[in-house]
């Protein structure tokens, strides 16, 4: 038996590993495939920590269809970082074929199921990456086909010039950059004294504004002095050496006068891309600055910019193949929100039905195939409770024998996505709270689908009603299915509780109490007591009458079940029965006895 298991679970996972396989053997990495048409760098030649614009054409060949979960990788050069970037590949219509994933060495493209129901897919993508990887003084020739056989090399120049020379006779300058790791923060760098000169002792005063598409990172910001100072915003306005205040926009600082005498202060701030800033060009940042030097008051303002990151691509597929219907259902106003589970059916002309169980995917689509020559028509028959559809509408189309091309159909309804509100009252039933036993409020938990999402305290209103709403909730959840709201009540003492639809109803349990006909007197001075709990939350005792009849009758010791005649009978044959089973296994197995 044990082998038998053994077997049977290899056989398992053998099957398992072998249908694993088979799926994953549909999707392949492009490599040997020339589906890269062509590719371009933005420079000739670029220095190191300056940006480099990649731009690749691709394009679906004849001898391979792309399927769903192809991907094709491509491996930058050492001399070149990539910034991490994630972006789809969408057609004019918002449909999403892919993904394109930049991680430092490496651009991948992973294919979605998209690509099987067009034709001739083709488009062009972005990426952004930065020179390094040069010796200080030196220049080099890089040249990459990404380590794609089928991709022709090109090259570009990085140049590393050496550092050192005379530092520039200004005050004050501002900068910026963007790290590939981190391709959604702008640095800005502030420096000041950039010479150590002398100063007088007066204050400087700088203001720093952003432009748009950047707001302040909170708790970034640092301050760092030549002679080895450092302060957070918070620090340096404790200090007394100065002030700085940060908003969305920008910050003032001011520093006190001769504070920076001989000292060189370098303002280091992070700025986070909102995502109208991922489409712009690049960030301007201004300033405005008030100083004193030996000679008098200076003023200088200007400002810096940092080049945006590119990145991003498009992407066309054709209709279906001849012969072929598909149907796309989406949200009007959202054409890249699709729906699924609609149901359609297919009818000719003449009102046969060809289908009635056509239902869109998960990408709200529909693909019928090897359709005739004629004309046709589809009705939407059901869809999610959040989809409003007219059943009677008709979508005629017709299949033609010159046509080189399939049908798309693009079916639009609106879906309700409006809020519920889930209100109700409470009853009670004690006679106008004759016992004084009803509570200053309640609580009532509000159940979706059964489950406890959120509570509510409950008081009488001036007018003496008990009312409770649960506004602004959910109609349906992710598959369009209506939600259902029930209520329930913390329990009240004194009270039982009964709900009726969205009312709930409380009544009085009246209170009994014990007399002395009920009390029972044992001759022999023995007593049984039982404790009835009561609404105060303690226990009363209560007298109990005594069966002696019951008492007399034997029982077991622990568990004081009563021995029967029948219950000793089935023990009996229980343990002759086990013995007999024993023994002939025994025989038959001709087992020894040691």
């Amino acid at each position: 038996m044990f082998k038998k298991i053994i077997g049977l679970v290899t056989i398992l996972v053998l099957f398992v590993g072998l249908f694993s396989l088979s799926t994953l053997s549909r999707a392949q990495e492009l490599s040997s495939q020339k589906f890269i048409d062509d590719f371009t760098f933005d420079k000739e030649e670029v220095q190191v920590g300056q940006n480099l614009k990649l731009s690749f054409e691709f394009s679906e060949k004849e001898e391979y269809d792309l399927k769903s979960g192809d991907t094709l990788t491509l491996t930058l050069p050492p001399e070149l970082r990539g910034f991490h970037t994630d972006f789809p590949l969408k057609d004019a219509n918002g449909t999403s074929f892919g993904m394109v994933h930049v991680v430092d060495d490496q651009i991948q493209i992973v294919f979605n199921d998209t690509v099987e129901k067009l034709l001739n897919i083709r488009g062009k993508f972005v990426v952004t990456a930065q020179a390094q990887g040069v010796e200080s003084g030196e220049s080099k020739e890089v040249t990459t086909n990404f380590g794609k056989e089928t991709i022709p090399s090109k090259t570009v120049t990085i140049h590393n010039p050496e550092g050192g020379g005379e530092t520039p006779d200004i005050f004050f300058y501002k900068t910026g950059d963007i790290l590939p790791e981190d391709p959604s923060t702008i640095r800005w760098f502030l420096n000041f004294n950039i010479n150590e000169q002398e100063l007088p002792d007066q204050p400087i005063r700088l203001t720093d504004k952003f432009g748009q598409g950047m707001v302040m990172k909170d708790k970034v910001l640092e301050l760092r002095f030549s002679n080895g100072q450092t302060f957070t915003a918070e620090e340096f306005n404790d200090s007394g050496y100065g002030s700085i205040k940060l908003e969305k926009t920008g910050l003032d600082i001011e520093i006190s006068g001769g504070f920076l005498s001989k000292k060189n202060l370098i303002v280091y701030y992070e700025a986070e891309i909102t995502e109208f800033g991922h489409m712009l060009e690049s960030f301007d940042n201004y300033y405005k600055l008030d100083y004193n030097d030996l000679s008098g008051v200076v003023e200088d303002s200007s400002g810096a910019t940092v080049t945006n990151i590119s990145y991003g691509g498009e992407i066309i597929g054709e209709l279906p193949k001849k012969s072929e219907l598909k149907i796309i259902k989406y949200v009007v106003g959202q054409p890249d929100e699709r729906i699924k589970n609609v149901t359609f059916s297919l009818y000719t002309a003449n009102n046969t039905l060809l289908a009635d169980d056509l239902v869109t995917n998960e990408t709200g689509e529909v693909l019928v195939t090897d359709l005739p020559e004629g004309t046709y028509y589809i009705k939407e028959t059901a869809a999610p409770a959040n989809v409003i559809f007219d059943s009677e509408q008709e979508y005629w189309f017709s299949i033609q024998s010159g046509n080189e091309k399939g049908i798309l159909l693009a079916v639009g309804n609106e879906r309700d996505d409006t809020p519920t509100v889930f209100r109700g009252e409470k009853v009670w039933v004690d006679d106008n709270n004759a016992n004084q036993k009803r509570p200053e409020s309640i609580i009532v938990n509000l159940l979706r689908n059964g489950m406890k999402i959120a509570k509510q305290e409950v008081i009488s209103s001036e007018e003496g009603q008990w009312l409770y709403a649960f506004e602004d909730l959910e109609k349906y959840d992710g598959e369009g299915n209506l939600y259902q709201y029930t209520v329930s009540e913390e329990p009240v003492p004194h009270y039982e509780s009964s709900i009726q639809d969205s009312t709930i109803i409380n009544t009085y349990i009246k209170e009994e109490t014990g007399s002395k006909e009920d009390e029972h007197f044992d001759p022999e001075g023995i007593t049984a007591e039982h404790e009835t709990p009561v609404q105060s939350g303690k226990k009363e005792k209560l007298m109990k009458p005594i069966d002696k009849t019951a008492e007399k009758q034997k029982k077991l010791p622990n568990t004081g079940e009563k021995v029967t005649s029948l219950t000793a009978l089935f023990w009996l044959l229980y343990v002759l029965g086990s013995y007999m089973c024993c023994y002939r296994f025994v025989k038959i197995n001709e087992i020894p006895f040691k």
